[in-house]
């Protein structure tokens, strides 16, 4: 049997009648054999292979997003390649490096925030989505897919003022980075349209993770602060706010409300239901598979941009103030959102 006719059947692009077609396949379990990408991709310039580079892929919402990227993909033949940055500019930069050098087809990146100078040269030859965060260049080709983050900041305040809270504590991120600037926005804007004061000195800014939240959370509810309510901007630093909570023995919602921004892990089995906004992860999954796809076919597409509705969830961890709203102590009384901003330490 010639090799010519083992290839047909390895690739079915030429008949071969079943019984050879049979034989082939029958040495070929029996080998154990496995056809090399590496050659293929030499022959066809197409690697099958997309990146996915995020800030924290132990975060809930981008665990969710890279199963849903991968169903996506395999039915094309792609694999996907996922890197974590850890928000931290030098990693990026290694793992952008890394994802290059395999000759990927095609990368989704939720960028640090850092590097947006190389990613936008890196866009004018590869196609890219970027996920959540924004590049501010026209120079930028790909694509975007993001969530309404104004309106769930905005459906967060609702939730609070609706339940007659004055004295809030915000955990946020960095708000030069838009994801955090527009929730921000949402949040203080709706705040201000019912008066209700935010002090300077309860606005704390964390590093998106569990531990970052743990401590945010701990500043806020020392005991020095006389919150109300505690609003998290970010799933991750959320689980460390309610882990600290927990430690602490404080109430939820007896002594304290909560209400985040992004969907939590296992939200089901907490004690009490958290209420929250989820950004309907396995849409913006969907939603940036298709957009890169379609972009490795046409590299030439003008950039595009997708903005996916989010959703209050209500649960258990909010109730109607009780105690006493905190005395204005001399600090801003009333914060806009570029106070806010100024203020982001």
């Amino acid at each position: 049997m010639s090799i010519a006719t083992v290839s047909r059947v390895m690739h079915g692009n030429y008949y071969v009648s079943p019984q050879i077609c049979d034989r082939v396949r029958k040495v070929v379990n029996d080998l154990g054999y496995l056809p090399d990408s590496g050659a293929a991709a030499l022959k066809s310039k197409t690697r099958y292979m997309i990146g996915y580079l995020v800030s924290d892929i132990s975060n809930h919402q981008f665990t969710i997003i890279s199963r849903t990227i991968e169903n996506a993909i395999e039915g094309e033949g792609y694999s996907l390649v996922v890197c974590s940055n850890n928000s931290q500019k030098q990693r990026e930069l290694d793992c952008l490096k890394a994802l290059l050098s395999q000759r990927i087809d095609g990368l989704i990146i939720n960028t640090s925030g850092q590097n947006d100078e190389y990613i936008t040269e890196i866009s004018e030859y590869l196609p890219m989505v970027l996920l959540y965060r924004r590049i501010n260049t026209e120079r930028f080709k790909g694509d975007f897919v993001g969530s309404d983050n104004h309106a769930g900041g905005a459906m967060l305040a609702e939730t609070l003022v609706a339940k007659g809270h004055h004295s809030i504590g915000v955990i946020s991120g960095d708000t030069g980075i838009n994801t955090f600037a527009e929730r921000m926005q949402g949040f203080i804007q709706r705040l201000s349209q019912s008066n209700v004061k935010i002090l300077k000195k309860h606005i704390k800014y964390g590093d998106y993770t569990e531990d970052g939240g743990y401590a945010m959370a701990e500043e806020l509810l020392d005991g020095k602060h006389s919150i109300t309510a505690l609003c998290v901007l970010n799933n991750a630093m959320a689980a460390g706010a309610y882990e600290y909570i927990r430690a602490k023995n404080i109430g939820i919602p007896n002594d304290i409300s909560v209400v985040s921004f992004g969907d939590i892990r296992n939200e089901k089995l907490f004690f009490v239901r958290p209420t929250f906004v989820s950004q309907y992860p396995h849409v913006v999954g969907n939603r940036a598979a298709e957009l890169l796809l379609s972009r490795i076919k046409s590299p030439a597409l003008a950039p595009r941009e997708e903005i996916v509705p989010v959703c209050l969830i209500p649960g258990a961890s909010e109730s109607f103030a009780s105690r006493a709203e905190c005395v204005d102590d001399g600090s801003p009384a009333h914060l806009t959102f570029s106070q806010a901003a100024d203020n982001n330490n």
